[in-house]
């Protein structure tokens, strides 16, 4: 291959590329004009639907205002047709009442003539009632005369009545000072009656009120029996409590006491009512030659004692407290060791009762 072959084949490969990057060039114009075509079109379509949309919206909006105006117009027509049966139903009315007025002019026409007949009719009987009126005077002067003798014969009645009424009047006051002289007499033995029945009803308040107040305590009294006996219950020694005080488990009987548990766990019983009670304490020890007291409030109210029981060879002896004493609400009743650090329970017992 020659050189001239050589440039032009150089040439039109040159040439073939530059048309190539011309086409390249213009097939991306195209593609960005077609890009932005679709991109125009796209948003035409949109605002077209848009339209579209409103365009329905208004057209069913005129529809229904299309339709409430045949509604209204259909409403007006009814009303028209209304009105024009009212305005020939006035019209008949105004031909009736414009008939009546001609029939009252009439009858008004009649009235006058009927009345200017009876005007003159009334001065005729004028004339004739004077004639009538002198015989009327003539019969009131005849009445005059009459009851001028019937006043005469009452005041004739009257003087007599008169007369008999100041008899009565003297026999009524007799009986009024009659009646007065009672009726202070009445007073008095009233006044009598009214004291003796003060009296009685006083009488009978108080002895009410002594009788009240006899049942009542008697109530009380019997509502307030109270009755308490309790032992150590095991058999064998049982200790005192830390605080020094004979503890008696074993209730054997209990009436009206309410702090049972109290008395079971402390061995203190605490009063409920007040009065006079009766105490019997029994202890049983092997200790010999020993005391304990009966204490009130924890202050000592009876001593007791247990012999000396060494001497007669026996192990155990007892000591029993009898004793009566006067107890108030929530006073309290213990029984103290005093030197007995041990007790048989089964037979050291606790007694308590209200007389």
């Amino acid at each position: 291959m020659s050189d001239r072959h050589y440039d032009m084949l150089f040439n039109m490969l040159i040439d073939e590329r530059r048309a190539r990057q011309q086409q390249d060039r213009l097939i991306e114009q195209l593609q960005q004009d077609l890009l932005a075509t679709k991109q125009e079109v796209t948003q035409k379509y949109i605002v077209w639907n848009k339209n579209n949309g409103t365009l329905e919206n208004l057209y069913l909006e005129l529809e229904n205002k299309t339709k409430n105006m045949e509604r209204n117009c259909n409403s007006m027509l009814v009303s028209f047709k209304a009105v024009a049966n009212k305005y020939t139903e006035l019209q008949n009315n105004y031909t009736m009442l414009k008939n009546l007025v001609v029939k009252v002019e009439t009858t008004n026409h009649v009235l006058e003539n009927k009345t200017n007949l009876i005007e003159k009719e009334n001065k005729m009987l004028t004339q004739l009632q004077t004639i009538s009126d002198l015989k009327s005077v003539y019969n009131l002067w005849n009445q005059t005369k009459h009851l001028e003798e019937e006043l005469l014969k009452t005041n004739y009645n009257l003087e007599s009545i008169v007369n008999d009424v100041d008899a009565r009047k003297q026999d009524f006051l007799a009986l009024f000072s009659r009646l007065k002289s009672t009726d202070k007499k009445l007073d008095n033995v009233s006044e009598s009656f009214h004291d003796e029945l003060t009296a009685t009803v006083n009488a009978s308040n108080h002895m009410f009120v002594v009788l009240s107040n006899k049942t009542n305590l008697m109530k009380r009294l019997i509502s307030e029996k109270v009755a308490l006996s309790s032992c150590g219950g095991q058999y064998g020694l049982m200790n005192p409590t830390i605080d020094g005080m004979f503890k008696f488990p074993d209730i054997r009987t209990s009436v009206g006491v309410s702090s049972s548990s109290i008395f079971v766990n402390s061995g203190v019983f605490i009063c409920k009512y007040a009065g006079l009670y009766h105490i019997s304490v029994t202890i049983m020890t092997d200790v010999s030659v020993a005391y304990f007291e009966v204490r009130k409030n924890n202050k000592i109210l009876v001593p007791g004692c247990i012999p000396n029981h060494n001497d007669h060879s026996e192990y155990y002896s007892s000591g029993t407290i009898n004793t009566a004493v006067e107890i108030d609400i929530n006073d309290t009743i213990s029984v103290w060791k005093g030197n007995v650090n041990h007790y048989y329970g089964y037979y050291s017992c606790f007694t308590i009762v209200k007389l």
